[in-house]
């Protein structure tokens, strides 16, 4: 008898454990599934984001390829239109599509310095300036060593002279020497010229600007004294106002645009662009004329002409010094002794 409460009492111990087994095993399984669960409604919720964010960036980019002529980075973008990561070879010297397309082109500064050109894989192209975005479109078809254009549409009745509002075919010429002071490319439309970015002329070759023949020189300098800019080389051509912005407003101080017409101040820097075959003679001076490019301080940059006797080369570790002693003697010449605290 006492045998079988034993036998008995086993068994339903070890019934017991099994359930308890069972049931850990069941709530494991379930636990597993569970996360499972998790996973996937987490993996679903992260593919719904993701179709999401594809969907609205659908609806803001036209394309997400910044080389078709239906790109923008956003709705209310106006400036990738001519987005380029230049690899422009100038080495090569007949023109493609793919050259075209390697870069932006920029329109001689001695016309206009805003007008930007660029060609698009979808054979579009679209020219327009860097605050006012997109102000013609055409199409475009490289054929013997010529682009051929039609517009289609124009933003701009300024632009009319540069791109012809018909849709007539017209061309643009490449030349791979250009007398440019700057670039040794140029692409001639309509008899205006485009200049292909990362093309630029190398200090010693030659250039023309003006019909005057020019040795190209590159670099960085300041004025020794307060100079007459001049449209030549020489005293004989006329002086030209260097119009100057001073904007206040970058530093702090409101409403404080102010534009005058003055000499280039001494201390104010610049960049050259090249120098006469020969010197001249002045005074006790010999030296070139440099043509020279520089800032009105705000967004503008001008050509003009400058006697070399009176320039001298940029020190970089001079710049905070080069800087205050110009604005002392600009806030002498424009009467601007409310700023001293600047």
């Amino acid at each position: 008898m006492k045998r079988l409460l034993f036998v008995i009492t086993s068994f339903i111990f070890c019934l017991s454990a099994c359930n308890k087994t069972g049931n850990s095993v069941v709530e494991q399984t379930n636990e597993v599934k569970a996360e499972e669960i998790k996973i996937d409604e987490s993996k679903a919720a992260k593919e719904e984001l993701e179709n999401n964010n594809e969907s609205k960036k659908k609806d803001s980019f036209q394309t997400l390829d910044p080389m078709r002529s239906d790109y923008k980075e956003s709705d209310s973008d106006g400036y990738s239109w001519r987005y380029r990561d230049c690899t422009y070879d100038k080495n090569d010297k007949v023109l493609t599509k793919e050259k075209l397309l390697s870069t932006s082109w920029s329109m001689d500064s001695e016309v206009n310095q805003y007008y930007k050109l660029c060609f698009y894989t979808d054979d579009v192209f679209k020219a327009g300036t860097r605050q006012a975005g997109v102000n013609c479109i055409g199409t475009y078809e490289v054929r013997d060593g010529k682009v051929f254009m039609k517009t289609t549409q124009q933003g701009d009745i300024g632009i009319e002279q540069y791109f012809p509002a018909s849709e007539e075919e017209y061309y643009g010429d490449f030349h791979p020497y250009s007398d440019s002071v700057i670039f040794s490319h140029e692409l001639v439309i309509n008899g205006y010229r485009f200049f292909p970015g990362n093309c630029y002329k190398e200090d010693g070759e030659s250039a023309l600007v003006q019909d005057i023949p020019l040795v190209v020189e590159s670099k960085k300098a300041i004025v020794t004294d307060n100079v007459k800019l001049r449209s030549g080389p020489g005293t004989n051509y006329k002086q030209l106002d260097c119009y100057l912005t001073i904007n206040l407003i970058a530093e702090g101080y409101p409403n404080s645009n102010i534009e005058r017409p003055a000499p280039l101040l001494k201390y104010s820097d610049f960049h050259t662009l090249g120098h006469t075959l020969k010197k001249d003679k002045i005074g006790d001076d010999e030296a070139y004329w440099y043509y020279i490019v520089y800032s009105d301080g705000f967004e503008s940059s001008f050509n003009a002409w400058i006697y070399g006797a009176w320039i001298e080369d940029f020190d970089e570790s001079l710049s905070d010094d080069y800087w205050k002693k110009w604005w002392e003697l600009a806030k002498e010449k424009y009467n601007l002794k409310q700023y001293d605290e600047l």
